[in-house]
């Protein structure tokens, strides 16, 4: 079975693709911070219900030991 090549690719204006690349490392760089902060809400967010919880419980058992 042959080897396929990968066709050539001409560039007639190399300024183009170097603002095209630039574009995509930015938009890149934005997710990941994006991806970052939404981390870090989450995180808050568990760390919170969680305490929620604790205090919903402790709530509970104080009722039930009133009674």
């Amino acid at each position: 079975m042959p080897l396929k090549r990968k066709p050539k690719v001409v560039v007639e204006n190399p300024g183009l693709v170097l603002c095209v690349r630039c574009s995509v490392k930015q938009a890149i760089a934005k997710k990941e911070e994006t991806l970052s902060q939404l981390r870090e809400q989450y995180e808050k967010a568990v760390k919170r219900a969680d305490h929620l919880e604790d205090l919903l419980e402790q709530q509970r058992r104080q009722l039930l030991g009133k009674k």
